[in-house]
Parts: C-alpha cells; sequence; structure tokens
C-alpha cells in the first residue's frame, strides 16, 4: 500500500483536485508574464536619431528630409536610425523620436536602442539567470521546508520586488530587480506544480500537468491585450505585479502536501490534510481505516523516506542518466520555445496580434497534450512532437513561403514544442522520488532557465547563415527526441518515494 492508493480512496481526481489545478494557474501568470511579458515591456518601437537643428518632434519625415538627413544604409536598404548627417558627415546620435506605436515601453524611456540595444538581451538574460538560481535553491528549499510555505515566501517577495520595479531610477535597477524577480517566481511555479501533482493520482497527472498550459494560453494572450491598453510600461508592470495579490489568500485555501508531510514523518498532520481531501471530494473515508492504511505505508517504507540531495541521486547509475537526459531535454525545450518567442516582434504583423496568436495556437498544444498522453504515454509523443517541431523550424528554409506562412510554420513549431513541455513536466515529476522531486524540478527549471537565458543570443548567428539558429534549434530537438527513449516510461505508474525506488523504477 502506497500513498497513491491512499489518494485514489479520496475520491481521484475530484473537487479538491480541480480546486488546486484552476488555483495554480495564477501563479503561473506571474511566471509568464515575467518571461513572456518582456516581449512587450521591453519593445522597441521604430526610431529615428534628432539633429540638434531640428524643430520636428515627430517621428515620420519625407523622402527629401530623410535623404538629406540621414545615411543609407545599401545592406539593410534603410536609412540609418542610430546616426544623422551634418555637411554630408555621419554623426554620433544624443536624443531620439520614437515612433508611438507601443506606447512608452522601457525601451523608450531608457533608450534602449543603437549601442544599447544589448540591455534588451541582458534584461531577458538576467532574468532567466534569476529563474535559474531560484529553481535550484528554492526547490530544495520546498523539499526541506515544504511546498506550501516556500510557495507564499515567494508571492510575498513578488509583490515586494514588482512594486519596487516602478519606482526604478534607472535600468540598472531594473535588471538587479528582475533578475531578484526571477528567482522567486522559480520557486512559486516549482513548488506549486509539484504540490498540484503530488495531490493527483497517477491516471490524472497529465490532466493536473495542463494547468502550466493553460495557464500559458490564457495569460500569453493577456499579455497581448494588457500591451494594447496599457499607455506605458508603468502600467503593464503594475498589472503584471497584481496578480501576485490573490496569492495571499492560499494560506487558507491550499493545504501542504501529504506526501511531503509523510516523507516528514509528520503523519498527524498528513492524516488531517487527507481526511479534508476525502471530505471536499465528498467521499466518506473512516478516520481509523486511514490509520491502518498511514501505518501500513510508514511500515513498508515508503512513507518515511529521509531527505536526499540531487548529489546523492547522482551516485545512482540509472537515476544519473535520467538526470542528465531531463535536464538536456529541458535545456532544448526552453531554449526553442522562449527562441520563438522572443523572436515574435522580428515577424511580419502587429506585435499585440502576434502575441495573442502565440497564445491561441497553444490550445491545440492543449488538446494534443492531453489525449496522445494520456493514451500512449510519455515517451512515444515527446519523441514524435520533438520530430515535428524540428520539421516545421526548417519548413520555411526547405521551402521558402511568403511572410504569411513562416509565421504559421513558426507557430505550429510552437504548438509542438507547447506540447512536449507540458508532458515533460508531467515525465519529470514522476521519475523523480518524493525525496527529490521538488529539487529534481528545480534543477529542470534551472536547465530551461539557462536555455531561455541563452536563446536571444542564438538569433545574433544569423550574419553568419540566415537559417543557422533555427538548425541549431532543429539539432537539439532531434537529439532531445531520440534521448527520450532511455527514459523509463511512466504512465499509470506509482510515484518512486526514495531514491532506491527511483533506481529501480521502470527497470
Amino acid at each position: 500500500m502506497g500513498f497513491d492508493d491512499i489518494l485514489g480512496l479520496t475520491g481521484g481526481f475530484g473537487r479538491h483536485q480541480w480546486k488546486l489545478y484552476f488555483l495554480f494557474i495564477i501563479p503561473s501568470a506571474c511566471t509568464i508574464f515575467l518571461q513572456v511579458g518582456n516581449v512587450v515591456l521591453t519593445v522597441p518601437p521604430k526610431h529615428r536619431c534628432r539633429s540638434p537643428y531640428e524643430n520636428i518632434s515627430t517621428y515620420g519625415l519625407n523622402e527629401t528630409a530623410l535623404k538629406h538627413g540621414y545615411h543609407y544604409d545599401v545592406n539593410t536598404n534603410r536609412y540609418s536610425s542610430c546616426s544623422y548627417l551634418n555637411n554630408s558627415i555621419e554623426m554620433k546620435c544624443d536624443h531620439y523620436i520614437f515612433d508611438n506605436a507601443f506606447g512608452r515601453t522601457l525601451s523608450v524611456e531608457f533608450e534602449l536602442i543603437c549601442k544599447k540595444s544589448y540591455l534588451i538581451s541582458l534584461t531577458n538574460l538576467l532574468t532567466m539567470f534569476g529563474c535559474i538560481l531560484g529553481g535550484s535553491i528554492l526547490g530544495f528549499a520546498s523539499d526541506k521546508w515544504g511546498r506550501k510555505r516556500i510557495f507564499l515566501i515567494c508571492a510575498y517577495v513578488y509583490i515586494i520586488l514588482g512594486t519596487a520595479i516602478l519606482f526604478s531610477l534607472n535600468i540598472w535597477m531594473i535588471l538587479v530587480l528582475k533578475t531578484l524577480t526571477g528567482f522567486v517566481v522559480s520557486g512559486m511555479l516549482s513548488a506549486g506544480y509539484v504540490l498540484v501533482l503530488e495531490s493527483s493520482e497517477p491516471s490524472k497527472r497529465v490532466l493536473a500537468g495542463t494547468s502550466i498550459l493553460v495557464s500559458y494560453i490564457v495569460n500569453t494572450m493577456l499579455i497581448g491585450l494588457f500591451g494594447y491598453i496599457s499607455p506605458t510600461w508603468k502600467h503593464l508592470q503594475l498589472i503584471y505585479t497584481s496578480f501576485g495579490l490573490p496569492c495571499l489568500l492560499y494560506y487558507w485555501l491550499v493545504p501542504e502536501s501529504a506526501r511531503w508531510l509523510i516523507s516528514k514523518n509528520n503523519i498527524s498532520k498528513a492524516k488531517e490534510i487527507i481526511l479534508d481531501i476525502a471530505k471536499e471530494n465528498r467521499v466518506v473515508l473512516l478516520s481509523n481505516n486511514l490509520d491502518s492504511l498511514l501505518e501500513n505505508v510508514c511500515d513498508t517504507d515508503k512513507g518515511l523516506p529521509k531527505q536526499s540531495t540531487i548529489i546523492e541521486a547522482l551516485k545512482y547509475p540509472r537515476l544519473r542518466l535520467r538526470i542528465l537526459i531531463l535536464l538536456f531535454l529541458n535545456f532544448t525545450l526552453f531554449t526553442s520555445i522562449f527562441g520563438i518567442t522572443w523572436n515574435v516582434p522580428k515577424l511580419s504583423g502587429n506585435l499585440y496580434v502576434n502575441v495573442v496568436l502565440m497564445g491561441v495556437v497553444n490550445i491545440p498544444s492543449f488538446l494534443i497534450t492531453l489525449i496522445p498522453g494520456q493514451k500512449l504515454g510519455r515517451r512515444l509523443v515527446i519523441s514524435l512532437y520533438c520530430f515535428l517541431a524540428a520539421i516545421f523550424l526548417l519548413f520555411p528554409y526547405i521551402r521558402p513561403s511568403d511572410s504569411i506562412f513562416v509565421i504559421f510554420w513558426t507557430f505550429a513549431s510552437k504548438v509542438c514544442i507547447g506540447a512536449t513541455i507540458n508532458l515533460e513536466y508531467a515525465l519529470s515529476t514522476e521519475i523523480y522520488p518524493t525525496v527529490l522531486r521538488n529539487s529534481g524540478i528545480g534543477c529542470d527549471s534551472m536547465a530551461g532557465g539557462l536555455g531561455s537565458a541563452v536563446s536571444p543570443f542564438f538569433f545574433y548567428l544569423d550574419v553568419f547563415w540566415k537559417p543557422l539558429p533555427h538548425v541549431l534549434f532543429t539539432i537539439l530537438l532531434i537529439s532531445s527526441g531520440t534521448l527520450v527513449w532511455l527514459l523509463p516510461e511512466t504512465f499509470g505508474k506509482k510515484l518512486p518515494e526514495t531514491l532506491e525506488d527511483g533506481e529501480e523504477f521502470g527497470k
């Protein structure tokens, strides 16, 4: 008798699990707003240099004024936006005039253009660096001190940091605060996700895991809407921060993970929570019967494993290989999906519409995750979607198409990657044993954060060969789709509790 058997007696995936499912869409939004929201928050609008002799304050100029005032670059077929001409001599620019298409973004506020344009990529890099640290450190903290406690602390700090960003005096303050925010949202996401998964019976874990994908769909569309209606980046940042406020109510709405409490030998508190879950699911579970079941769990040494670390897990050959594959898989998926996401401003069409479409196209991701993931298992579907995503990324280069088809194939690839990420979360949660689960998910987040951090820099390689960034993404995806076959199939299996269970799992 294991903990999964006890979960089945509480009503399986009932009212309590659905409550957790929808409640954790909100904290997932905080992560999405921080990572994907930077696309709208920092987007650089069209701009031109303002010469010291110019009285015009509007961006648009006629062809004659452009010809006499700016250098024409034959390589880009555009007039220079970072310099001006003074008696046919190209001069350095000190002041700029911006197109008002995107309102007053961070790029306008702090002039993150021309020689300072690297600060946009640096913002994304440091944000993801914070996620990397948060995923590893707070994942370990969550295993040691509890999912709920770490989640609530991170929610409080997220609100404080988000508010502080509004009062930043310069871009360097924002960089520091964004890094710290990345640290805490990573802890919120991993602790909340694991709490939901640990409260779900084996056959419903893919369904439980789709909470992140549903959140991504809804909140990515909201980013496009919020960006459109927000006149300045401060209004947008205020909206992002406000989503942390409902999380403070989770102190009363969400219980600690009973599975984690059992692993910490807090049997009485675990029993109380299990009875509350059964009551909420409208299932009668007698206290005396539960006592005997919990005794059985403890007697078989499934409920009282000692706290373990990733370093200890690496001593086990099978676990070591599986951990390394999961880290590589996370790196690949997040490098690819954020590479696509942060390249959206370069796609043709309206930025806000494209961002909304990024959310809309993930509706198919939800469907192609839920049904095949429940019927065909994890490995086959992950491998299939990795290969399809790789093909779709290269298709515009194999067969050159109009801009609308480039957008179509880009988003088709994103659908497959989004579905794969959702399945990979379920796969990771099922492979890592309880004593290591949150630390393992934290390390996966760290690898994903590293991939997200380096992904914007892939597109600097297109100066050597235009398809090169997508070719690299393709190589990573094909490698991941192949390596996943070295992992055990986890669909419908009981979660491993100890490192020894993890080593023998799927043998």
